[in-house]
């Protein structure tokens, strides 16, 4: 992930980040809320911060909402 985008998620801690959001920072382009790229990107996200067993670094996810880190 380039820092640009880690910094996205950095300056929003705490906040739930809709996935039309996210996709739209992160991707470019509008959301029409059948792509999957979103979600496949925070479950490998969310493996790497499982295998580093990093304290304090968390993602969840909030159904209906989105994701809040």
């Amino acid at each position: 992930m380039p820092l640009a985008q880690g910094l996205f998620f950095a300056l929003r801690a705490g906040l739930v980040i809709s996935c039309k959001t996210l996709f739209q920072q992160l991707v470019g382009r509008y959301y029409g809320g059948l792509d999957r790229a979103i979600g496949l990107c925070i479950n490998r996200l969310l493996k790497y911060l499982q295998q580093l067993k990093a304290q304090g670094l968390a993602i969840v996810i909030v159904l209906g909402l989105g994701y809040l880190f």
